[in-house]
């Protein structure tokens, strides 16, 4: 087992996706309800950051049981929800402690070789007003695995990660990554953000 920091696969962070709390107004329509009052949204004081938090732990969850699955990893632990300060040009990510099974992460990628060029050319290879750090070449990318001799070995098992994360989801009942993972981290629960009602 090796054990690296990297970043969580498949998140695409919260900020303008479906894992993005949106439904204020189904709250203050129960709050008015049970109260018998007609606030709106100026009446109340909203805390986001424990949702946020709580969803973020949850996607480590379902990412962690997909990969477990398949003998990928043994454990991803959460570590922190890293939000930009201005969502121009990223979106949230989450960090997380992953223990994997180094002979399993190859043996998936020599096994999905055609998936893995493809992969690795469509993210990696440089265009107008993107340039890569890392090599296309996929060939070189597996002798890095292979070695464990990565140029960054954060960005890259993380790559590797994504790789087969979206391949084992690929064709999931027609839905998206970023749709598998909301269906995923929602069935079942209930998550709100924190709210006080002004005085």
């Amino acid at each position: 087992m090796k054990t690296i920091e990297t970043y969580l696969p498949v998140f695409q962070g919260l900020y303008g996706t479906l894992l993005e709390f949106d439904d204020e107004e189904g709250i203050i329509n129960s709050y008015n309800e049970e109260n018998g009052t007609d606030f709106n949204y100026d009446n109340f004081n909203w805390r986001y950051a424990p949702y946020n938090i709580e969803v973020a732990k949850e996607c480590v969850t379902v990412v962690e049981n997909l990969l477990k699955e398949h003998g990928i990893v043994k454990t991803i632990k959460f570590q922190e929800l890293y939000s930009p300060r201005e969502y121009n040009f990223s979106n949230d990510s989450i960090n997380v402690e992953v223990k994997l099974n180094k002979k399993e992460l190859v043996k998936y990628v020599k096994e999905n070789i055609e998936a893995f060029e493809t992969y690795i050319k469509e993210h990696f290879t440089s265009c107008i007003g993107f340039s890569s750090f890392f090599t296309n070449n996929h060939l070189e990318w597996l002798k890095q695995l292979k070695t464990w001799k990565f140029e960054n070995e954060t960005t890259q098992v993380g790559a590797i990660l994504s790789f087969i994360s979206e391949h084992l989801i690929g064709g999931w009942e027609n839905c998206t990554t970023s749709e598998w993972l909301y269906y995923g981290v929602m069935e079942g629960q209930c998550f709100e953000p924190e709210y006080e009602v002004k005085e």
